[in-house]
């Protein structure tokens, strides 16, 4: 009984150490060749005991081997610990050219359990979803002594890959897809060469600086997330900004925003019925943006395309024909934000709260510069706001000023509106009228208050002043 104790322990070590060598980087690899060949090409397997391969060779041709590693070619683990791939050397002397497979399986050990991926000779590659959701890979090497090429499909390929810190070479050839979604740690600059677009960096938190030379279209959620993000080198216009395309992007300039905002810029979102936050939340623009797009197509600033810009002071549109505002565009901007119309005021309508400041009642509130058609956009905000005129609250009694009417509801009260108007001593003075105390418009621009009354925003509001007209003087003699 004793021996036959021993023995099993000496085989369960011996199966062990067997195991770990296995495991080890220095692990040889070995290709072996089946009698089957098929138009010229020998097709067999390339394994190290622990990883099995499909792989092929044109025959006769010593330097050039395909590596398959697709769930149909049959790829095998005989371990299920985190392990190391390793291409470096293979035995008969061929080098990796091309490494491809599909992984839409979530059980495929490629996926869960390598460490490292190193493929010194391979400057092919393509898969999706190949490495899709492993936590354990934290090393991605191919040749590095030329761009990667894509073959096919890299959609998350490495998505939320969050330990992936060294991937090499870092310039590509070919479409990323949204290769490199929530890979956390990825660090430094990637040079992009052939892509017209780029969707592949989403989350990708550290992320310092992209280089691209044919990108056109930066679509939705391309850099989303990318707070470290500093710099874009771009030679070509771009035309397509997709939907949250630079969203949270907290280190981007004004100087770069406006380079993307260019005149050959044709679309900002994805489509024209589905539009939004193409800058949201960008902390790092400051001073004062110049919208001027006579090329886009949809001539409308999206809904909270610049929500968030906290830190930007004024934004001028010039662009003719504005049709839209939508929606909370420049919906917590910091206080006393100014928003400039162009001359021809705006053809169609303005979304829900277009201009609203970060602070509830806090003052000084945000402005709105109306350069032309005065008349017409106080009409058009009256539609979907409640808009109280300079006469209107001028008028010596506040109990003789007009209920106002929208969408069929009347509001009875004024008081908030009253504190809202009080609050910023830039535009008002306060007078008293028996028990009342009530606002007095001190700016000879203002035009109107455009104020919000709704359960879901507390109320809230902007000024409308006429950008024509010169504001307070004061003359010394």
């Amino acid at each position: 009984m004793q021996l036959n104790r021993a023995m099993f322990v000496r085989s369960f070590i011996a199966t062990a150490m067997s195991v770990l060598m296995a495991l080890s980087s220095s692990a040889d690899w070995t290709y072996t060749e089946t009698n089957t060949v098929q138009n010229g090409t020998s097709k067999g397997y390339i394994t190290d005991g622990v990883w099995t391969f499909h792989a092929e060779r044109a025959k006769g041709d010593v330097d050039r081997l395909t590596v398959d590693a697709s769930t149909s070619s049959k790829c095998l683990i005989k371990s299920e610990s985190p392990a190391k791939i390793d291409f470096s050397e293979i035995d008969g002397g061929f080098k990796v050219v091309k490494f491809s497979g599909g992984y839409r399986d979530a059980a495929s050990p490629l996926r869960k359990y390598v460490t490292e991926f190193i493929a010194p000779h391979c400057t092919t590659f393509g898969g999706e979803q190949t490495f899709d959701g492993n936590t354990n890979l934290t090393r991605v090497e191919f040749c590095k002594d030329e761009p990667l090429n894509i073959s096919h499909n890299v959609n998350s390929c490495f998505s939320k890959c969050v330990n992936l810190v060294v991937f090499e070479p870092r310039m590509i050839n070919g479409a990323l897809g949204s290769m490199f979604n929530g890979c956390i740690g990825l660090e430094g600059s990637f040079e992009i060469l052939t892509a017209t677009s780029l969707s592949a960096f989403c989350g990708c938190s550290k992320l310092q600086e992209v280089k691209v030379e044919k990108v056109t279209t930066f679509g939705q959620q391309a850099f989303d997330g990318c707070v470290s993000l500093t710099n874009i080198v771009f030679t070509t216009p771009i035309e397509t900004i997709g939907n949250f395309a630079f969203r949270n992007c907290h280190k981007l300039t004004t100087e770069l925003v406006q380079r993307l905002l260019s005149k050959n810029l044709k679309q900002l979102g994805n489509k024209i019925d589905d539009r939004y936050g193409c800058f949201q939340n960008c902390t790092g623009l400051t001073g004062t943006l110049v919208i001027d797009l006579p090329n886009l197509v949809t001539n409308v600033v999206p809904g909270i395309c610049f929500s968030g810009c906290t830190s930007l002071d004024r934004v001028e549109i010039k662009t003719k024909e504005l049709v839209d505002i939508d929606s909370k565009a420049f919906g917590g901007v910091r206080n006393g934000f100014e928003l400039v119309l162009p001359k021809s005021g705006i053809k169609g309508r303005f979304g829900a709260q277009p201009v609203w400041p970060v602070g509830t009642r806090n003052a000084p509130y945000p402005k709105m510069f109306l350069m032309g058609e005065i008349e017409a956009t106080l009409e058009k905000l009256k539609r979907t706001h409640y808009v109280l005129t300079r006469d209107e609250f001028e008028i010596e009694n506040p109990n003789d000023w007009p209920y106002v009417k929208i969408e069929n509801t009347i509001l009875p009260s004024f008081s908030t509106v009253v504190d809202v108007m009080k609050a910023d001593t830039l535009m008002c003075e306060s007078k008293k009228v028996g028990d009342i105390t009530y606002p007095k418009v001190k700016d000879k621009r203002v035009l109107a208050f455009v104020y919000y009354n709704s359960s879901s925003q507390p109320q809230n509001g902007f000024w409308v002043l006429d950008g024509r007209a010169k504001g307070l003087a004061v003359k010394v003699r």
